[in-house]
C-alpha cells in the first residue's frame, strides 16, 4: 500500500516557504510561514538564494544520506515540506513565482484548457495536443509575479531558451537573467549573482534536468542516481565560494516522483466507451487527470469509472477537490473550474493514465507525479547560511 498525503497549506507547504521568502522581503501573503525564525533570517541576510530542484523529492535526499554520510543536501536537510496539487511543475513553479497556491494563481496543470484559446493548451510553450502554437495576439492574463511584490534587487538564473517563453517573459521580466546551459553553469552564475552588487538581493535559480532523468528513466536509475550525486557533490564545492558573502542558501523542489510502469499505465485510447464521453482532450497529469466532460454524458462517464477504472482511480467532481481546499486556502482563479473540467480522476498506488497525443503514441514515462502519493507530495528544504 502506496501511502497518501495532501498539501499542508496550513503551514508546511511550497506555499508557506514563498510566504516566508515574501515576508522576509517586506511583502505580503495571506499564507501562514512555515517557521517565524526563517523569516528572520531571511531578513538579516545580505543574498537570499532559493534553488528549485526539479523533481527531487525528499525521499531520495534520504537514500543520500543513507549513502554519504558526507552528503552535501543531506548535512544541510533542515525539514520536509509538502508540494501543492497537483503535485507538478507548472503548478509549484508558479506557485514560487507567485507566493500563490494553485488554485488562486490559476496554472495548475502542464495541459489544461483555456477559455482565451478555446483548447486544451501546454502553459509552459504555449501549444495544443497536436503542437500548433497558441494565438499570441491573445491577450492571456498571468498572475502577479513575486518579485513584483518586493523592492530588493532580483536575479533569475534559469536554462537560456526559457526565458523565450511567454511564460517566463512575464514571470522573469523584473529580475536580472543569467541564462545557463549546464549546471556548472548554474553555480558559476549563482556566485556570480550573489557578488553582483552590495545590494541585498533575492535570487531565485531552477534546475530542471534531474526531473527530465526521473522521467525517461525512474528516481531508481543509476542515470538519475548518478545526476543527483553530481548535484550533492557540486553543491558542496558552491558553498565553500560563499563562505562570508551573508547569503541564506535554501533548496528545494516543486514535488517527488513515483515509478510507474508500462504495466501499470492505463492507455486511454483502449477505453472507447470513456473517450467518447470528452467533449476536449483530458488535461492535468499522468497522476491527476481533468476530464471535461460532454453533459449529456456525464451518467455513463460517471458510471465507466467506477465499473471499470476504479482499480486505477478516485473519481472527483472538480467542485468538491476545490471545496475541500486541494487547490489552495483563499478565492480561487475565477477561470479554475472551467480549466480543471468537471471531473478529476487520481490515481491510485503507482498507477498513471495516457492520452496519446497525435505524435506522441509510443511515449510512456517510468517516472511520474501529480498525484497524492508520499512520493510525489514530500519535498525536503535545505538550508544554508555562508
Amino acid at each position: 500500500m502506496i501511502e497518501t498525503m495532501l498539501p499542508d497549506y496550513h503551514g508546511n507547504s511550497l506555499v508557506n516557504l514563498m510566504s516566508c521568502i515574501l515576508h522576509g522581503f517586506g511583502g505580503r501573503s495571506k499564507y501562514k510561514v512555515t517557521d517565524p525564525a526563517l523569516v528572520k533570517e531571511i531578513k538579516s541576510a545580505k543574498n537570499v538564494v532559493l534553488l528549485l530542484i526539479d523533481g527531487m523529492g525528499a525521499d531520495v535526499v534520504a537514500k543520500l544520506k543513507k549513502a554519504n554520510k558526507n552528503s552535501f543536501l543531506a548535512k544541510y536537510y533542515c525539514r520536509n515540506l509538502t508540494s501543492v496539487f497537483p503535485s507538478t511543475t507548472i503548478s509549484a513553479i508558479t506557485t514560487s513565482f507567485t507566493g500563490m497556491a494553485p488554485g488562486e494563481h490559476g496554472l495548475v496543470a502542464w495541459y489544461m484548457y483555456l477559455k482565451e484559446f478555446k483548447d486544451v493548451i501546454a502553459i509552459l510553450p504555449l501549444h495544443n495536443w497536436e503542437h500548433k502554437n497558441a494565438d499570441r495576439s491573445i491577450k492571456f492574463a498571468y498572475p502577479q509575479p513575486l518579485f513584483d511584490k518586493i523592492t530588493v534587487e532580483s536575479h533569475t538564473i534559469i536554462k537560456k531558451g526559457f526565458y523565450k517563453s511567454s511564460y517566463n517573459e512575464h514571470f522573469c521580466r523584473k529580475p536580472i537573467k543569467w541564462g545557463i546551459n549546464n549546471f556548472n553553469g548554474l553555480l558559476t552564475k549563482l556566485e556570480k549573482a550573489v557578488k553582483y552588487s552590495d545590494n541585498r538581493k533575492y535570487i531565485y535559480a531552477y534546475w530542471g534536468e534531474y526531473d527530465h532523468f526521473c522521467h525517461f528513466y525512474g528516481k531508481e536509475s543509476p542515470k538519475s542516481w548518478k545526476h543527483l550525486r553530481e548535484l550533492d557533490a557540486k553543491l558542496g564545492i558552491l558553498v565553500k565560494k560563499l563562505k562570508g558573502t551573508d547569503t541564506l542558501l535554501l533548496i528545494t523542489a516543486d514535488h517527488g516522483h513515483i515509478s510507474t510502469s508500462k504495466q501499470r499505465t492505463i492507455i486511454l485510447d483502449k477505453h472507447a466507451h470513456f473517450m467518447e464521453c470528452q467533449e476536449l482532450p483530458t488535461g492535468g497529469e499522468p497522476r491527476a487527470l481533468f476530464c471535461y466532460v460532454l453533459p449529456q454524458k456525464t451518467q455513463q462517464f460517471e458510471q465507466y469509472v467506477r465499473h471499470h477504472l476504479q482499480k486505477y482511480c478516485t473519481l472527483h467532481t472538480a467542485q468538491e477537490l476545490v471545496d475541500k481546499g486541494y487547490f489552495g486556502l483563499f478565492k480561487p482563479h475565477p477561470q479554475l473550474l472551467s480549466r480543471i473540467g468537471d471531473y478529476v480522476l487520481i490515481l491510485k498506488e503507482n498507477y498513471a493514465f495516457k492520452e496519446h497525443p497525435p505524435e506522441k503514441k509510443k511515449e510512456l514515462f517510468i517516472g511520474n507525479h501529480g498525484g497524492v502519493s508520499k512520493e510525489e507530495m514530500t519535498i525536503p528544504l535545505v538550508k544554508v547560511k555562508l
